[in-house]
């Protein structure tokens, strides 16, 4: 079983990152257990309690508060939880996966893209 502590289901992002593993779990027929955090660091380190506690194998943590979840992840791991922190890191835990977006990479293309697009003129020619 897969435990997926998400910091939001309120936002496009999350939403579909949510969906992405569900689709990825059912095709590999393997259990997905999504517990939604609110943006509540509190409720989040419950959620996190309560999925190492139904014992799954891998925890995947979109962390709300990068140092508000880390004693949860360190205590999932302590009992040999395989941990992947999605999109934020988790402060002071060496994670056994971390996926993160290059935002620089990102805003690098995007600059490319719409300077393309928009052309360039210069005044006074």
């Amino acid at each position: 079983m897969i435990g997926f502590s998400v910091s939001t289901l309120n936002n496009p992002f999350f939403v579909t990152l949510t969906e992405g593993a569900r689709k990825a779990a059912t095709e590999n027929n393997v259990e997905l257990v999504v517990v939604d955090a609110g943006d509540d660091a509190a409720k989040q380190t419950s959620d996190i309690e309560d999925l190492v506690s139904r014992n799954v194998g891998v925890l995947i943590v979109n962390p709300v508060d990068s140092d508000a979840v880390a004693p949860a992840v360190k205590s999932a791991m302590s009992q040999g939880i395989k941990v992947i922190a999605v999109d934020r890191g988790v402060n002071g835990v060496d994670v056994d996966c971390q996926i993160a977006s290059d935002n620089v990479a990102g805003a690098r293309m995007a600059t490319e893209v719409s300077h393309g697009s928009c052309g360039r003129r210069r005044q006074g020619s």
